[in-house]
């Protein structure tokens, strides 16, 4: 955790890469939880993220047992 990254393939199973002031590297960060906020577009979230319509932001819901 906390390792450089510029995209998800860079991080171990059960992170993604959150970016750092919006440039296009960043660090590794554990995935969300249900109920963690989440962008549209984003890797974020173990289940998946559930965005208002045309929300940019919405908050992270479970794919059955996914957390």
């Amino acid at each position: 955790m906390g390792g450089p990254c510029v995209d998800k393939y860079d991080c171990q199973s059960g992170l993604y890469c959150q970016s750092t002031d919006g440039g296009p590297s960043g660090t590794c960060q554990p995935r969300e939880a249900s109920g963690g906020t989440c962008t549209a577009g984003g890797d974020q979230c173990k289940g998946y993220c559930a965005v208002p319509d045309g929300g940019a932001a919405g908050s992270c819901a479970a794919i059955c047992t996914s957390g």
